[in-house]
């Protein structure tokens, strides 16, 4: 039965991030003002901790989407600003598979937002310098990776915040 369960909340929740990133995509109507986003980005960007998203690939991938969908559907950098913060604040977890999550979300809400995410560079490299320091090697190597993208992203090094 415990493993029925699972089943269903994973089901549950693909259902349920997948309805979000259609509604995030699909906004062309301001329907994400900061109202709504003040009420639905804690909870979605606290999925990153979710033992059973942890678990499934595609799940992860799905929430990750949702999360950068959301950035582009907020469309104003104050709110950028608090997602990309609360998204970071999930690499500080004492779990690397969290960590290295929150450091792919943050990421991909770099990709989405493309130049526009360069105002976040300067709040993001304290985050990025602990994870380069991490005692875990899947991390670090994470990290490098995704200190590359963001450099392809913004079109320029971050070596200089380092």
């Amino acid at each position: 039965v415990y493993g029925s369960d699972n089943r269903l909340n994973l089901y549950l929740t693909e259902f349920i991030l997948s309805s979000l990133q259609n509604i995030f995509l699909h906004d062309h109507q301001n329907f994400i003002n900061s109202q709504r986003f003040e009420v639905i980005m804690l909870p979605i960007v606290d999925e990153l901790e979710n033992e059973l998203v942890i678990k499934d690939e595609k799940i992860q991938q799905l929430l990750r989407a949702c999360i950068a969908q959301l950035a582009v559907a907020a469309g104003d950098d104050i709110l950028w600003k608090q997602l990309n913060y609360q998204v970071l604040l999930k690499t500080r977890s004492d779990t690397p598979e969290i960590r290295i999550l929150g450091l792919q979300a943050s990421v991909d809400v770099a990709k989405k937002l493309g130049e526009d995410f360069e105002p976040l560079i300067p709040e993001t490299i304290p985050f990025l310098s602990e994870l380069l320091e991490d005692e875990n090697h899947k991390v670090v190597e994470a990290c490098q990776n995704a200190v590359r993208e963001l450099e392809s992203t913004v079109g320029e090094s971050l070596q200089k915040y380092f």
